[in-house]
């Protein structure tokens, strides 16, 4: 499947939701078991061309290491928003950035306890974070596959995954799948935390 039918895929789905109010929520099929099956069939992949057991535990903490690389690059590029966007303090920034392209999670968590203004940001910075990931993942897999991951966010196990699996091929998987998982997991507790200084 090539970029621009993830990406128009991915367009379709928002402006289908934005526009006729179709939401997975009331499907019959939970969006989180065509996650898992989608995982489980990544999990066949990686048996089909079976790594050694030394090679798995290298991705998982090559996985490990972006997630920290992650964190600081989005911080130091949040840094940088704190310039170009006077408006916003430098709180503010690393709180949309901590969103890691979860947009979901961060502009409710960010509207719950910030409020408006504010969430509107989180949720489209970090969904531009996600769609220019997924529209030059070609053009960044060429610097290697761990940028890409890295520029994933937590859309390294679910959305970019196809891509970064294209682009890397099955070797690709463990590193992705732990970085996404983990930051995944790290997003409420960041943005929750920032969330609460900044109000």
């Amino acid at each position: 499947m090539s970029t621009g039918n993830i990406v128009l895929a991915y367009i379709a789905g928002l402006l289908l939701s934005l526009t006729l109010g179709v939401s997975l929520s009331s499907s019959t099929v939970p969006l989180e078991l065509v996650l898992v099956l989608f995982l489980f069939l990544t999990g066949v992949d990686l048996t089909i061309r079976p790594q050694s057991f030394r090679q798995q535990q290298r991705a998982l903490v090559h996985g490990l290491v972006l997630v920290l690389i992650t964190v600081i690059g989005t911080a130091l590029g949040m840094t940088i928003g704190s310039y170009l966007f006077p408006d916003l303090t430098f709180l503010d920034t690393l709180l949309i950035g901590s969103g890691f392209a979860y947009a979901s999670a961060t502009s409710v968590i960010v509207q719950s306890t910030v409020g408006g203004s504010l969430a509107t940001l989180a949720f489209l910075t970090n969904v531009i974070r996600e769609l220019l990931t997924l529209l030059f993942a070609t053009q960044i897999s060429r610097l290697g596959i761990y940028p890409l991951i890295a520029a994933s966010a937590s859309t390294s196990m679910d959305s970019a995954l196809p891509l970064i699996l294209r682009n890397g091929g099955s070797r690709a998987a463990v590193p992705s799948i732990t970085h996404g998982f983990i930051l995944t997991a790290l997003v409420p507790i960041l943005v929750t935390a920032l969330a609460n200084v900044v109000a």
